[in-house]
């Protein structure tokens, strides 16, 4: 995870971000304690918060934020500052992770912008006929080609070589039945 990888960095411009809004502090929060990756009750001397909700979990963690003031920021965001605080170097590249039943090797990587989805996913063992590959998450994500570039904002690949079959039914799901 992004997290584990550049520890350091994140919790610096988590330090830059809290002087910045004059806040008093900041403190990271994850969903649910059954996520993978569970991390200490401290990160960088920054309290751990983990709060329950469903994927996706911008929802959840906004509603929480909401009750204690805060602002959300995510990790690579968090990154990107570090690096432009502290090396002068601008946001070029991003943090994707590429899984799914049509790779081999599931894995996070640096990658530059426009990189090819093609690209990627050859370095990740892609194999056999992938039928799709999502770009972002899956129930928010889009279908894209492996020619389609990399753009910011795009944190997530799955490459799916079985998609699953829509379930058929007569419903359209309008409400009107009394159902």
């Amino acid at each position: 995870s992004i997290l584990a990888s550049f520890g350091p960095d994140i919790a610096e411009a988590l330090g830059l971000l809290a002087d910045a809004l004059s806040a008093k502090g900041g403190i990271l929060v994850r969903l649910s304690k059954e996520s993978s990756g569970l991390l200490d009750e401290e990160f960088f001397d920054f309290p751990v918060v983990y709060i329950h909700g469903k994927y996706p979990s911008t929802p959840a963690v906004d509603a929480f934020l909401e009750t204690v003031g805060g602002v959300r920021f995510g990790a690579g965001a968090c990154l990107a500052l570090a690096r432009a605080v502290r090396d002068g170097v601008p946001q070029t590249s991003s943090i994707v992770t590429v899984a799914g039943d049509g790779v081999q090797t599931p894995l996070n990587l640096e990658v530059p912008y426009g990189i090819s989805v093609g690209e990627l996913l050859e370095q990740c063992g892609a194999f056999g006929v992938i039928q799709q590959v999502v770009a972002g998450g899956l129930m928010t994500g889009r279908i894209v080609g492996p020619q389609s570039p990399l753009h910011p904002g795009v944190t997530a690949l799955t490459a799916q070589a079985e998609t699953p079959e829509p379930p058929r039914s007569a419903c359209t799901g309008c409400g009107r039945c009394a159902a």
